[in-house]
């Protein structure tokens, strides 16, 4: 998760492709006890911080990809 912390702000492809790796991980799957366990290793691994860390980075609020991502 340091990554998207550290991340430069020139890069803001790399925070997006995370954001919409985890939420593929919580949207795709059909089987309800694998999106109950990828939700579980989320929180296990505190990305609720992590996400609040990025919603407070103004360097992304203009590319409406990542605000599609992340909403």
């Amino acid at each position: 998760m340091d990554i998207l912390e550290r991340c430069p702000s020139e890069i803001s492809k790399i925070p997006r492709v995370v954001i919409a790796t985890f939420r593929n991980l919580l949207e795709k799957p059909t089987d309800v006890l694998i999106r109950r366990s990828n939700a579980l290793l989320m929180i296990q691994c505190k990305l609720l911080q992590c996400m609040d860390i990025m919603e407070t980075r103004t360097d992304l609020t203009d590319d409406p990809e990542y605000i599609e991502d992340f909403n």
